[in-house]
């Protein structure tokens, strides 16, 4: 189910979150979750509910929202305030849709694999936040270990959508880790569409 765009408004929000809570199993609002004039989603969902967690230490996707609605007649269903920016909605729907929509129909994870590749290049990352890197597969020219040669995705910023959109897999540096070299040896996650 899909809604139509809402107004700038907490009311109308507010409203249309409840119609969705009361047909879905998990409910999306898609903006406005930062802490802009206009960011209404974390007041919405102090009213129809309430709020979790108010953002994670993930880049990007920091200001995600996480909560519940409560509808008429209904239990409880979790609401996620997804980043406007394409690149950070991707990363919450990997990090925390993903398991719930798998929780629901039964499953306990998202039967998606770990893989190890190759970093093509150096690169540096904030070590106080969990940072999800796209990168493009290529195979391995060594015969010794990971079949994939994995090379991070340029652009600037959580908008980058080609960044996303030329992506084979995520890159999940952990809390910590700051500083690689080509060569090393990292976790990847397939998106879904790419073959094991």
């Amino acid at each position: 189910m899909t809604a139509d765009v809402q107004p700038d408004d907490a009311d109308e929000i507010a409203a249309e979150v409840r119609r969705a809570a009361s047909a879905a199993d998990l409910v999306l609002i898609l903006a406005g979750s930062s802490a802009g004039r206009d960011d209404y989603t974390a007041a919405v969902l102090e009213q129809v509910g309430g709020v979790t967690a108010r953002g994670v230490a993930v880049r990007p996707g920091h200001p995600v929202l996480l909560g519940h609605a409560k509808a008429e007649a209904t239990e409880a269903v979790p609401v996620i305030g997804v980043p406007g920016y394409p690149l950070a909605a991707a990363v919450i729907f990997e990090l925390f849709a993903l398991p719930v929509l798998t929780a629901l129909q039964g499953n306990m994870t998202a039967n998606r694999t770990p893989q190890r590749a190759l970093l093509s290049c150096d690169w540096t990352s904030a070590t106080d936040v969990e940072e999800w890197v796209p990168v493009t597969l290529r195979p391995s020219p060594r015969t010794d270990g990971p079949a994939f040669t994995a090379t991070p995705g340029t652009g600037h910023g959580a908008g980058a959508v080609s960044r996303l959109s030329q992506a084979d897999a995520w890159w999940p540096i952990p809390i910590g880790q700051g500083r690689f070299t080509g060569g090393d040896v990292v976790g990847i996650h397939l998106t879904a569409g790419t073959a094991d």
